[in-house]
């Protein structure tokens, strides 16, 4: 009779540290789960600010194609479209372009940047 109790005591040990590993395991597999969404809502931030920082240069190197001499106001210039770099439009987002002004012409050597915030 004593080794029957036994084996129900092993049992139960068995069956508690079986739902410790699969509690561990669970917690493991949300806690990756959550920080990969995490990353790709990073990374999609990143790919948008790329594109709108792109868009930012297209636009200035067409303004210089029209005028060689053009450059941003005070270091910087808003664009005049908006760029939706997180979803929303609020009033500190978008992108800033900066061209420095032209010294003398002819104005070949000029860093162009565009900085985008959000």
């Amino acid at each position: 009779m004593q080794r029957v109790t036994s084996r129900r005591g092993m049992a139960l040990a068995i069956v508690i540290f079986t739902a410790l590993v699969f509690s561990v395991a669970a917690y493991a597999v949300l806690y990756l789960s959550l920080g990969l969404r995490e990353r790709a809502d990073f990374h999609k931030r990143n790919i948008k600010a790329r594109y709108a920082s792109e868009a930012g240069i297209v636009w200035a190197m067409q303004r210089l194609w029209q005028d060689p001499t053009w450059s941003s106001p005070e270091g910087n210039v808003d664009l005049p479209f908006d760029v939706d770099t997180n979803g929303t439009i609020g009033p500190n987002e978008g992108v800033d372009v900066i061209m420095p002004p032209c010294a003398a012409p002819p104005c070949l050597d000029r860093p162009l940047q565009a900085k985008v915030r959000y």
